[in-house]
């Protein structure tokens, strides 16, 4: 058995909140293990390594994994359209791309110590892959020599906020399932860079989370993080005018045209 459906980004848009609410709806079935890498890490293992992930399949109609470098790295689009043919359906979650690389740079400062010292420039300075995972249009336009345009359900980030269960419901519809089902963890702010270790209030609110989400009690873990959580410092007003102005706004335009999704607040600076 193989997915016939794919979260494939945007790193830092919501994935894992959307993995982790939409795993349990008694038609879907995703493997425990997010982020299976596949078609970028693992492709020399075959097939046959990828398809038991999915062993555990029963009466699900929708079968997916998510995994989000998917929809930046080059040779990815090809090997996906090879092994799992042409109907596949792709969940893409699309966040402003300012904020994207700002969160991508406090989640990579929350995971090794080697970035404690790092500026938010000097990071992308030293890894400019992470500015390239927001060229959206340019990533999407590598899965369309593949794939239709009606393959691909464009959700946009801040709407989990505004009103999750709205956003899961198109989830469902698009996976043609029942849309009546509701998480019971769609309020919860998940896989947040700010109460991680090395940025948390406290270790010890980190690790006590861990133990109370296997203990199955995933709405007080989620409790636990959110008060671990600290405020991360406003980007610096000339490096978000220089992303927004001469990086990012001539990509959000092409993509507003491609998805028809109105996206010109992304390329307004706040005050």
């Amino acid at each position: 058995m193989l997915p016939n459906f794919l979260i494939i980004g945007a790193p830092r848009a919501g994935t894992t909140w959307i993995q982790k609410n939409i795993k349990d709806h008694p038609d879907i079935f995703m493997p425990a293990e997010k982020e299976l890498h596949f078609f970028n890490n693992n492709y020399d293992k075959g097939i046959e390594y990828y398809e038991n992930f999915f062993k555990g399949v029963k009466n699900e109609k929708a079968i997916g994994e998510a995994t989000p470098d998917y929809l930046h790295i080059e040779k990815v689009p090809e090997r996906i359209h090879h092994d799992l043919g042409s109907n596949l359906k792709f969940i893409i979650s699309l966040r402003n791309p300012v904020d994207r690389v700002y969160s991508r740079f406090w989640n990579a400062k929350s995971k090794y110590k080697a970035n404690k010292y790092l500026s938010f420039e000097e990071k992308i300075n030293q890894k400019p892959e992470f500015i390239e995972e927001g060229y959206y249009f340019k990533n999407i336009n590598r899965y369309l020599k593949y794939c239709k345009p009606d393959q691909f359900l464009f959700l946009l980030y801040e709407d989990i906020k505004n009103d999750p269960d709205a956003f899961l419901k198109k989830i469902y519809n698009f996976l043609e399932i029942d849309p009546s089902y509701q998480s019971s963890i769609q309020n919860a702010k998940i896989n947040s860079a700010s109460s991680k270790p090395n940025l948390g209030k406290s270790r010890a609110l980190f690790y006590s989370s861990k133990v109370v989400k296997r203990l199955g009690l995933k709405n007080l873990a989620y409790s636990i993080e959110k008060m671990n959580m600290i405020e991360y410092p406003e980007m610096n007003p000339e490096t978000k005018k220089w992303l927004t102005n001469e990086v990012y706004k001539e990509e959000n335009l092409k993509l507003q045209n491609l998805t028809g999704i109105n996206l010109e607040h992304w390329n307004k600076i706040k005050a």
